[in-house]
């Protein structure tokens, strides 16, 4: 049940005729796993039966649903800028933000923007879609974010997706299978990350 176009307003009036309560009270506790040689800790979910749950509501297949093809589009156009460590996550159980996520890694600031650029554009052409908000952040900062509502594309650099580590944040979300759309590369998960910060230099770099 992907709510294609809907503001989380209307999403929420959607959710109240089946008697789920307004933008997603659902209930969640949340532990902190101490990250070894870090003083920082981060919040990991862990799983608590929701309303949807107690009514027996599930999501469709995730080949069914209607949004998986446009998650698909993103991530082609992320790896055809050769995004690394792509992972889509569908959240439709956890929360009522969004439907899916994608995470997607760069090793430079114009890398960065050219994976934005071509997901942005790729998903106005194919899909029609245009982001809600802009596009929040900047390349120099190491995170940048596309809300398409049920899709919220996250673009970062190496260094940020280690510390900010969103997968575990939400980890009890159903992976999307991007095989057929992402190269072996754009798959594969960095060997090591970045020492030194991300390159804001456009030297040596062709996007």
């Amino acid at each position: 049940m992907a709510f294609v176009g809907l503001s989380v307003g209307h999403l929420c009036q959607e959710l109240s005729k089946i008697h789920v309560s307004a933008c997603g009270q659902r209930k969640k506790s949340i532990v902190y796993a101490k990250k070894k040689k870090n003083t920082w800790e981060t919040p990991v979910t862990e799983y608590i039966p929701t309303e949807m749950d107690f009514m027996g509501w599930t999501p469709p297949p995730l080949d069914e649903d209607e949004f998986t093809p446009i998650v698909k589009t993103a991530a082609e156009a992320a790896d055809e800028r050769k995004g690394r460590n792509i992972v889509a996550l569908r959240v439709a159980k956890l929360t009522c933000v969004t439907t899916f996520f994608l995470y997607i890694s760069g090793g430079s600031a114009p890398q960065l923007r050219a994976i934005t650029n071509l997901v942005e554009e790729r998903l106005k052409e194919v899909h029609g879609m245009t982001t809600r908000y802009g596009i929040p952040g900047n390349p120099a900062s190491g995170w940048l974010l596309l809300d398409y509502g049920d899709l919220m594309v996250h673009v970062f650099s190496e260094e940020q997706r280690k510390f900010y580590d969103p997968e575990s944040i939400w980890q009890h979300g159903e992976q999307v299978d991007l095989s057929d759309v992402v190269s072996p590369e754009g798959l594969r998960k960095p060997d090591e990350v970045m020492e030194y910060g991300l390159d804001t230099t456009d030297e040596d770099d062709d996007w």
